[in-house]
């Protein structure tokens, strides 16, 4: 299709308009009628046509628009040539737009196609066909905060640089400075291939562990991470590899704009960090490949760690009997919180300290890319806020856990810690109400009593010449255990973490071997009974 042509002796000349174009035979006016004619006018219809879906109307009104232009320069010598220009071609397709009762969509700033860049480069030619249009708006969500700045407060709110560099606090020659690297950049991308990272279409999932004291005044770290596929996969991108918002924006296919947004919120939730300009994740993240070699190595312990445990506490309840545990349970249902007590005793190397975060928290974070590997469920282990004699094991076993509380508030705590010392719980009728509800007392009459584990701190520190042998070999397997993962963990950190002792230590901690295995494996033994019936609250204790 020949484009609408008409020269700019037709509108100088042209019929009734003839009369006034005297006054440009001399002067600037002639000059940018000129201006117009060879490096607007084809774009002009081009808008129009792809206004009106007809090539009639898009003649009619860019000879409308044209003529208007012709007639305001008789009045007016604008500052700003291309915006005004645009501007008439807006306000005229407005009026065409209402008069026809197409639509009465006026041309807002999201049309950035329609407007020329700000130097002789002819970077705007043909920038009105839909394919240079779907372009242009690709580059503009892809380009840094400075300059999309510029750009926008220059053509699509009609600015001029004075004005810009008044709202920016910069000096005129910096505004006209990223104009024009922003046309550069623009023409530059629109001339390439756009390559978008394998995450833009295809996002990993992420799990996360943390060690913490407290969490911050928001809920962080959970409140950020849980649910955030973004995040997670920004985590991913940035681990190890620096990137700046660009990068990052590219390879997971998000506009730059928001991207910039979400990277100073991480960065200020100290997620990420910042060094120059790339950011950088700033916690350990254990890939798939050593998950699947530690995962490989511990199955090859876990039946003969997981027999001398069941060893040992069956060798302490002959010793002690139902004290060892308060006997407010069955020994079967008490097994599920002493197996995993006797674990954390001799298997867990706890953290001395966390980190300190800007929102009051105190804590630490590993991050998990998922992996194929049959890597036993989860076991985690919670208090409740300012009480530490209350405990509860969290099972993600067949969801064991699933309905009822992850943690308890401390009034509830401190009920469950009065009923295992005898102590008065009068007024508390609410709190007991929900403790029995979930299955943490039970009641008999008009009294309460606890319905889990009672431990004391003397029954588990019993000792003789077969507890001191299996505690001997528990230790040896998993201090061999131990050294296996932090070899493979510390050989795959970044270097940035290098001097890091703390995120060093969490991530070597947080790889170490789990309750899980133990778990599973005395299951399958026949050790733990397991059914559909299985008590909720198994895994919750007092402990003096």
């Amino acid at each position: 299709m020949q484009p609408f042509e008409i020269s700019a002796h037709y509108l100088i000349e042209s019929g009734e308009r003839k009369s006034f174009m005297a006054t440009y035979s001399h002067s600037k006016g002639r000059a940018l009628i000129l201006d117009y004619t060879e490096n607007y006018m084809e774009k002009v219809f081009y808008f129009c046509l792809k206004k009106t879906s007809d090539r009639k109307e898009a003649e009619e009104l860019t000879q409308d628009i044209s003529f208007n232009i012709v007639s305001a320069l008789e009045r007016n010598i604008p500052e700003n040539f291309p915006a005004w220009v645009w501007q008439i071609a807006r306000n005229r397709y407005s009026v065409w737009a209402s008069e026809k009762h197409d639509r009465s969509e006026k041309i807002s700033g999201a049309d950035i196609s329609d407007y020329d860049l700000p130097d002789t480069t002819d970077v705007s030619d043909g920038l009105i066909e839909k394919e240079q249009l779907s372009l242009l708006r690709r580059e503009l969500a892809f380009i840094a905060g400075e300059y999309r700045d510029v750009i926008l407060a220059y053509y699509m709110e009609n600015r001029s640089v004075k004005e810009i560099a008044k709202s920016l606090r910069c000096a005129e020659g910096t505004v006209k400075s990223r104009l024009f690297r922003a046309r550069n950049i623009l023409k530059e991308g629109m001339d390439m291939a756009r390559e978008f990272g394998v995450r833009s279409y295809k996002p990993e999932e992420i799990s996360f562990v943390a060690n913490m004291s407290n969490c911050g005044l928001d809920g962080q770290p959970w409140s950020v991470l849980m649910g955030h596929l973004l995040y997670k996969n920004i985590f991913l991108e940035a681990y190890g590899n620096p990137e700046t918002a660009e990068q990052l924006s590219l390879e997971l296919g998000v506009s730059l704009p928001y991207m910039e947004c979400e990277l100073e919120f991480l960065r200020r939730e100290t997620f990420l960090k910042k060094d120059g300009d790339k950011y950088y994740t700033a916690f350990p993240i254990i890939s798939r490949s050593a998950q699947e070699a530690i995962h490989a190595y511990n199955e090859t312990i876990t039946r003969e760690i997981t027999s001398k445990m069941e060893q040992y506490v069956d060798h302490l309840h002959e010793k002690l009997g139902d004290g060892l545990f308060g006997g407010y349970v069955d020994y079967e249902t008490a097994k599920w919180t002493l197996i995993m007590r006797l674990f954390d005793r001799y298997c867990v190397r706890y953290m001395k300290s966390y980190t300190k975060r800007p929102r009051g928290g105190e804590w630490d974070i590993c991050g998990y890319q998922t992996t194929n590997a049959a890597i036993p469920a989860f076991v985690g282990f919670n208090g409740s806020g300012g009480k530490d004699n209350f405990g509860q094991y969290i099972f993600r076993y067949k969801d064991i856990s699933g309905k009822i509380p992850d943690t308890l508030g401390a009034d509830k705590a401190e009920t469950l810690e009065k009923l295992a010392l005898g102590e008065d719980v009068s007024g508390r009728d609410r709190t007991l109400e929900e403790l029995e509800k979930y299955g943490y007392v039970k009641k008999s009459g008009d009294k309460y009593a606890l319905n889990i584990v009672v431990l004391k701190e003397d029954s588990l520190s019993y000792s003789d010449d077969v507890l001191r042998a299996l505690e001997t070999d528990i230790r040896t397997i998993f201090r061999t255990a131990s050294e296996f993962s932090t070899k493979i963990v510390k050989n795959e950190l970044p270097d940035y973490f290098a001097g890091n002792e703390q995120a060093v230590a969490v991530a070597c901690d947080l790889a170490q071997f789990k309750r899980g295995y133990v778990l599973e494996q005395a299951i399958a033994d026949g050790w733990l009974k397991y059914d559909e019936n299985i008590y909720l609250c198994v895994g919750a204790h007092v402990e003096f």
